[in-house]
């Protein structure tokens, strides 16, 4: 990357866990929103419902975040830092 430049969103998300974090949840809430989609459709909507809904999508979003961040992009990160 050049000193110039500004980093980027992808740049920041995947240089660090928080990053990871962010990421992951952006991605998993239209997972939310195909859930709530087809509990509608089989007329099963409810408060608790959605409040679990939310809670799982989340939790999965975190699981991914951690688990990619600790298995794939930190050792990544430290062998460039490594080799360099």
């Amino acid at each position: 990357m050049k000193y110039d430049q500004k980093p980027s969103f992808f740049y920041w998300a995947s240089q660090s866990l928080i990053g990871h974090v962010v990421f992951f949840q952006i991605v998993a809430s239209p997972l939310f929103f195909y859930f709530l989609a087809d509990d509608y459709a089989e007329h099963v909507v409810s408060p608790a419902r959605t409040i679990s809904l939310v809670f799982l999508v989340s939790g999965l979003g975190l699981f991914v975040a951690i688990m990619g961040w600790y298995t794939v992009s930190k050792p990544m990160i430290d062998r460039r830092k490594r080799d360099n």
